[in-house]
């Protein structure tokens, strides 16, 4: 009798039953599992009887990192097989995928845990910071600051850059060269358009961000004209052999607290004597091709002169507009065909539809795209023509102004032909 009444006396109770093992008192009623505590309405406390297998997984948070892992499964999957078969697919296109993939595992499972677990601190967190993330990560995927800009964006990169240092260089008068990219620096030294760098900024060529930095290089793909065989040769020969209309431009701004906005903008020709392609031209060896031309300017020493007259004239007409002007210049591509594609293929005849497209955007929203990438590259032949049309004020080059170059139309047309007969072997 006298045991008894010692257990009785240690045995936990609610609302005057005795508790069982394992189980704790809630809001006067019997609980298997935890008892959560939060404010109610009217900042009352209030307790919510909770599960031993939610408390772990939702307030404790461990169900979290592999939700996590298992969100990310499918683009790692297809990121292996992209490395194992060679496919071209864009690297930040599998880390952005992995980032937003991270982030809607984060707020999904936040939402399920906090439907069972209203005050989870775990899932308030994540729900918090997944969702803040996924907006930045989309953002940043669709403005693409690394690669020129959104996918609608027909401006190139290099006059971009060269743009807003003139604004730079006319506003404060220092050597500050300000990227348009990711990245931002300052380096010693006006910019010389004599010795201007093959890269377009940081280190990047227009292959190198074609390839690793554009998130929505596939959204460009499909904008492009899709053409025969013979168009895109046709194409490449257009955009290889036509002449060199180098300009420079004169701006007239002013300062705004976002930036900068052009009042005035003036262009003036750089004339020359003769030119000539030096771009190494590839060939079409694939039944799926799909071409990107960038085209840039190579002045020799003998073109200073004439390029500051011009640089001087286009300031000139602009300078009335603003107190701050300046000039650059650029590379014109009139006539040239940056994009197109070419192939009859299950991917190539369905991708570029509307439909598809739609349903592209919806990839992109949960940050499975890269798998539909995947596809559209896979077995293609991606030919990036760099176009280096250099130019001269004597008659040392091939073409004289105005006029083509025929002589690197022939060699395409030679090298076209032997291509042919490759493939005709193959096939």
């Amino acid at each position: 009798m006298f045991f008894a009444l010692v257990l009785s006396a240690f045995s936990a109770y609610c609302n005057e039953s005795s508790l069982q093992e394992g189980y704790v008192c809630c809001e006067d009623s019997p609980c298997e599992g935890h008892c959560i505590e939060y404010n109610g309405t009217n900042n009352k406390i209030v307790g919510k009887c909770v599960g031993d297998t939610p408390y772990q997984l939702c307030y404790k948070g461990k169900i979290f990192p592999v939700t996590m892992i298992m969100f990310c499964v499918p683009t790692i999957v297809f990121w292996i097989f992209a490395c194992i078969t060679d496919t071209n697919v864009p690297l930040c296109t599998w880390i952005s995928n992995i980032g937003i993939n991270i982030c809607i595992a984060a707020i999904v499972q936040s939402s399920i845990c906090l439907v069972m677990v209203p005050v989870a601190a775990a899932a308030i967190a994540f729900l918090s910071l997944g969702s803040s993330l996924f907006i930045a990560f989309y953002i940043l995927v669709r403005v693409s600051p690394c690669a020129g800009g959104p996918e609608c964006c027909t401006n190139s990169m290099s006059n971009l850059t060269k743009e807003s240092h003139a604004m730079n260089r006319a506003r404060s008068n220092n050597n500050c060269c300000e990227c348009c990219s990711c990245c931002s620096y300052c380096k010693s030294g006006t910019y010389d358009p004599i010795q201007a760098e093959e890269e377009v900024c940081c280190g990047l060529t227009e292959e190198k961000i074609e390839n690793t930095y554009d998130c929505v290089r596939f959204l460009r793909d499909v904008r492009a004209p899709r053409v025969s065989r013979e168009e895109l040769q046709s194409i490449m020969e257009e955009n290889a052999s036509i002449p060199a209309t180098p300009k420079a431009i004169g701006i007239a701004f002013h300062k705004k607290d976002d930036g900068y906005s052009i009042d005035k903008r003036e262009f003036e020709p750089i004339n020359y004597s003769t030119w000539q392609e030096n771009g190494n031209l590839d060939q079409i060896q694939n039944q799926k091709v799909i071409y990107c031309c960038y085209p840039r300017y190579v002045y020799n020493e003998n073109m200073r002169l004439e390029i500051e007259r011009a640089l001087t004239a286009a300031a000139n007409k602009v300078k009335e507009a603003s107190q701050y002007y300046s000039s650059y210049d650029v590379f014109e591509v009139s006539g040239m065909t940056r994009r197109a594609y070419y192939g009859d293929s299950a991917t190539f005849n369905t991708f570029p539809k509307t439909l598809y497209r739609i349903l592209y955007e919806i990839l992109l929203l949960i940050g499975y795209n890269g798998i539909s990438d995947f596809f559209w590259n896979r077995n293609t032949q991606r030919i990036i023509f760099e176009s280096v049309k250099e130019v001269s004020m004597d008659g040392s080059l091939r073409a004289r102004f105005g006029e083509r170059d025929q002589t690197c139309t022939e060699n395409i047309n030679e090298e076209a032909a032997k291509g042919d007969t490759l493939i005709d072997t193959l096939v």
